[in-house]
């Protein structure tokens, strides 16, 4: 057995050319080993920036979402306040025993600006309808919850990029390690 061996392995050596022709074969499936190696390792690393700095683009860009939820929120409660005085406004103006066709026309025009206010703050806040009190106005509550039901949705979008971006990295960092 050992002698078949022996003459299996010096006809492999033959085939390569003898032993230089066989060390030469052994460092060039070493070499290619090795670049294949490197260009795996080099291109996990390559993923792994990429993933990083997706990570800080989601991370921004939720910052950013924040600070505008946030200017929203704000603009949302001046135009409440608006509304809200545009109310007491009309109020007065339905009380009054002056029921001329000039405070129709002005009461139709708070009606319709107090309309447009309404529509404007559910734009900002991505609502589908805001809440008033028993006496008709913006019941200003419902402008923070909604701001803070905006903020954990950001958050919440944060939270899910990093946990997927945390994913990849370690997936990728297992096959730098390898």
């Amino acid at each position: 057995v050992g002698t078949v061996a022996a003459r299996g392995f010096s006809a492999a050596i033959a085939a390569l050319g003898g032993p230089i022709g066989a060390a030469i074969t052994a460092l060039t499936l070493l070499s290619i080993g090795w670049t294949i190696y490197d260009e795996t390792q080099g291109e996990a690393i390559e993923e792994q920036q990429k993933a990083q700095q997706e990570l800080e683009n989601t991370i921004v860009t939720a910052q950013e979402e924040a600070e505008q939820i946030q200017v929203n929120a704000q603009h949302a409660e001046e135009l409440a306040n608006r509304y809200n005085e545009l109310k007491d406004e009309l109020d007065n103006l339905t009380k009054s025993t002056d029921n001329n066709a000039e405070s129709s026309k002005k009461a139709g025009e708070i009606r319709k600006e107090m309309g447009n206010i309404s529509d404007q703050i559910q734009s900002l806040l991505h609502a589908d309808a805001i809440q008033f009190d028993e006496d008709g106005k913006i019941n200003k509550k419902t402008i923070e919850t909604l701001a803070n039901a905006n903020k954990q949705m950001c958050l919440q979008k944060i939270q899910g990029a990093q946990d997927q971006i945390q994913a990849d990295y370690d997936t990728k960092n297992a096959l730098i390690e390898t």
